[in-house]
């Protein structure tokens, strides 16, 4: 029996109440997935050139992959919410009719494809067009081991200037093996290829390896246009974003701990080469001979850093 003379029995819950609404709204037409560290600030800012492409946020998305990278208090869902749609139909909670003007919408996140669940809710909306670049997966690793001990601003990373900081990081950690597998969803890739291929049809996933971005840029955009439906812009200029060169850790100077660090992601290599054959990808070269950025030597040379900015090469 409950008694109503206990003051706890009339406290109510609180909460927020959103409205649902349905993917078939969200009209989304493609999407650049991943992976971090590859290339995909710059595919996401070249493509903006061309006047009927837009973006659904400035930067990083969160729509379909909410506190990967941070906690997340919302819970998820596989429904969107009516405010989460409107935002992608007119950029606002509330709509007043639709977008008048031709516009093709894209979605950019570096870390989707890490993220199943973003994966399955994008694998909702209507035949959206995905694009994926993947790289070297330990210049992805030994670029994050780098943000991660020396920061991101200019203050915050000052110790490591003109510093061979490769070793006080395996320090750390009772093996490169050990690093290795501790850092995995900053370099594994292979896993989610496959992942992305079952949730969608392959002719609507374009994956594209960071050589061909690197040495024919003007044919893979051309590419990517026709595979959001557009043709490229006469006399468009593609420039690189988001990079940093130099030497970095020093990794690469260092031989011995260089080869153990290939030996421990081996697998990868060798998963990355079936999946992108069974893919139909081009044969890569820098994949099949295991080059890094370290054998890039004008990339070494090359000290500018150009965080979230254009790199004038």
């Amino acid at each position: 029996m409950i008694s109503f003379s206990n003051p706890q029995v009339y406290e109510r819950f609180s909460g927020v109440a959103k409205v649902l609404s349905s993917w078939k709204f969200m009209k989304i037409d493609f999407a650049i997935i991943g992976t971090g560290g590859c290339g995909t600030t710059s595919l996401r800012r070249n493509l903006a050139q061309h006047a009927e492409v837009r973006f659904t946020n400035e930067n990083e998305d969160e729509l379909f992959a909410p506190g990967y990278a941070y906690e997340y208090q919302g819970g998820f869902r596989l429904l969107p919410t009516e405010a989460q749609v409107n935002m992608v139909r007119c950029g606002r909670a509330r709509c007043h009719g639709e977008r008048k003007e031709r516009v093709v919408l894209g979605v950019k996140n570096f870390q989707l494809h890490n993220f199943d669940f973003g994966l399955v809710a994008l694998s909702m909306l209507d035949r959206v067009k995905l694009i994926m670049l993947v790289c070297d997966p330990l210049d992805r690793l030994e670029k994050v081991l780098h943000y991660f001990h020396c920061g991101f601003d200019a203050q915050t990373r000052q110790h490591c200037q003109n510093r061979t900081v490769i070793d006080e990081i395996v320090a750390k950690w009772s093996s490169v093996a050990h690093l290795v597998e501790e850092h995995k969803e900053h370099w594994v890739a292979a896993r989610r290829l496959l992942i992305v291929s079952s949730l969608f049809d392959t002719r609507d996933v374009m994956v594209v390896h960071q050589q061909i971005l690197r040495e024919f840029p003007a044919r893979l955009y051309r590419a990517l246009f026709h595979h959001i439906g557009l043709q490229e812009p006469p006399d468009i200029r593609y420039h690189r974003y988001n990079s940093f060169g130099g030497r970095r850790t020093g990794l690469c100077q260092r031989k011995n701990l260089l080869k153990e660090f290939q030996e421990a992601l081996e697998p990868e290599y060798r998963r990355l080469e079936e999946v992108l054959r069974q893919l139909g990808h081009p044969e890569i070269s820098e994949l099949s001979r295991r080059t890094t950025r370290c054998h890039r030597h004008a990339e070494l040379r090359r000290a500018a850093r150009c965080v979230n900015q254009r790199c004038d090469l």
